[in-house]
């Protein structure tokens, strides 16, 4: 006869008991945040609760407060579910946790887009961050000498200001002998 096993409609916790064994905590937490709302996770989070009171161990799991408020919810929130599934973890405690199912494919993050094909393309933007960074830097020591050229007169600028003092000079002196020879 079969075992009668329960199962719970939760997507976040599908999702979450079946990648949490073979995918990173840093990706996996990344794809919680990035794909299910606040009110996902937070119901998941206290689904999570009630079915961690309900197995019968004395194995004595985090603390983890029900409700979390604040800018960074979701990621306290999201914290809190991954303590819980750790100590579970450790303790070989996650097959006796209760059966969660999924409403569909759709309800699901897609881990290739984490792990494989995004993969490439976040190695090409990091790539990319650091070369901007660099040009950056260039850019900042290159407009500092710029500045620092720009306050010192160079010898042009002398040269061009001392012509124009010569050639009003000499104007000024052309213009009194000429008038001096009109009144002679």
């Amino acid at each position: 006869m079969a075992d009668s096993m329960s199962f719970v409609l939760c997507d976040v916790l599908c999702f979450l008991s079946h990648k949490f064994v073979n995918t990173s905590v840093k990706v996996l937490k990344c794809m919680l945040i990035d794909f299910y709302s606040e009110e996902d996770i937070s119901r998941a989070k206290k689904q999570l609760l009630d079915d961690v009171l309900k197995i019968d161990t004395d194995v004595k799991f985090p603390h983890t407060p029900n409700r979390r408020d604040g800018s960074d919810r979701i990621v306290r929130e999201v914290d809190d579910i991954f303590a819980i599934f750790v100590c579970l973890d450790e303790n070989r405690l996650l097959d006796k946790l209760t059966r969660y199912v999924a409403s569909g494919p759709d309800s699901m993050p897609s881990v290739r887009l984490y792990e494989g094909d995004l993969g490439g393309i976040m190695s090409l933007l990091g790539q990319l961050h650091d070369k901007i960074n660099e040009y950056g830097e260039a850019i900042a020591i290159l407009s500092g000498e710029v500045k620092a050229l720009n306050k010192r007169p160079s010898r042009t600028t002398i040269d061009r200001c001392a012509c124009d003092v010569c050639q009003s000079t000499t104007t000024t002196t052309f213009a009194q002998s000429s008038l001096t020879m009109s009144i002679i």
